[in-house]
């Protein structure tokens, strides 16, 4: 889903989400929190 880079591990999958995109199959929209803890692009840690 919205333009995800899946990759199949074992019996699954793993997928790379686009910027302000987040779960399983990126299909979490999560533009009113993009400044998440420990994301090197933020200052003060994500807070």
């Amino acid at each position: 889903l919205f333009f995800s880079s899946c990759i199949p591990a074992g019996n699954t999958y793993v997928c790379s989400c686009p910027a302000g995109y987040t779960g399983v199959n990126c299909g979490t929209a999560n533009f009113g929190n993009t400044c998440l803890q420990g994301n090197p692009q933020c200052l003060n840690g994500g807070a």
